[in-house]
């Protein structure tokens, strides 16, 4: 009797360990599964953050023809003056709040090109604008890019970017798409702060290399969700955080956060 409880006990203690080995196991492989995904995820969004530039083709996409079309195609040199290529797209669907986006389109674009096409001095300009076409639901973006060099000024790349929910017939804030996608606000706040703090590490170092750097401050409130103007979501629902400091600045420095 003694010789078989301690043969139990020998197998349960063996059981034991098997069972733990096996938890242990699945414990690290699943650990290890989850930070190769977490890896894979980071890298993908890296990826998609170095190729933003060349999302705008100017192509609007078969479902979107009768939504969205090109209202200014304009493409022109002329020696000592100018030179121009542009693509300045804007909504078909006919609202006050559409009719409002078309407006200021024209207002920030198209007067540019009338006033550099007609402009009488000498500086020379280089105006080039492409834009980015996208639904995602009901959630129609335009995002729109420009390049704008007038004389000796440093280049600027202004960027500005619409997301109308057709359906609710309304512009979309950054804090309204988040919720939309049930995204959570206090950490995409957190994401964009340490975006933010890496640019300005990454600024002073060069600065105290002797190069000319583009200035940021934390504590600026366009970094503030609330206050974010400038955002775009793709097909696959990657909302893109902008930051184009040459909309208002004479840069092309932009700080891109992608979730």
């Amino acid at each position: 009797m003694r010789n078989l409880n301690k043969k139990t006990t020998i197998i349960l203690g063996i059981a034991i360990v098997v069972l733990i080995t096996i938890i242990t196991t699945t414990v690290f492989v699943l650990e290890k599964e989850n930070d190769q995904k977490e890896t894979t995820v980071k890298k993908s969004k890296e990826n998609l953050e170095e190729n933003f530039i060349n999302y705008f083709t100017s192509n609007i996409p078969d479902d979107l023809s009768d939504k969205v079309y090109v209202s200014q195609n304009f493409e022109n040199e002329l020696l000592g003056k100018y030179k121009i290529n542009v693509n300045i797209p804007m909504i078909k669907i006919k609202t006050d709040t559409t009719k409002k986006i078309n407006s200021e389109i024209s207002d920030i674009f198209v007067k540019k090109l009338i006033s550099i096409i007609q402009s009488l001095d000498s500086t020379y300009k280089i105006y080039n604008i492409d834009f980015f076409a996208n639904q995602n639901g009901n959630i129609l973006t335009l995002a729109i890019k420009c390049t704008l060099k007038e004389g000796k000024n440093a280049q600027r790349i202004i960027i500005k970017t619409y997301n109308y929910d057709i359906s609710m017939d309304k512009t979309l804030t950054l804090e309204e798409l988040l919720q939309i996608k049930n995204i959570d606000i206090e950490e995409t706040q957190k994401a964009i702060d340490e975006k933010i703090e890496q640019k300005i590490e990454k600024a002073e170092k060069a600065k105290t290399s002797g190069y000319n750097v583009f200035e940021r401050t934390i504590n600026d409130k366009m970094y503030e969700i609330k206050n974010v103007s400038e955002f775009m979501i793709d097909s696959e629902g990657n909302i893109y955080i902008i930051f184009p400091y040459g909309n208002n600045n004479i840069t092309s420095e932009i700080d891109l956060l992608v979730i």
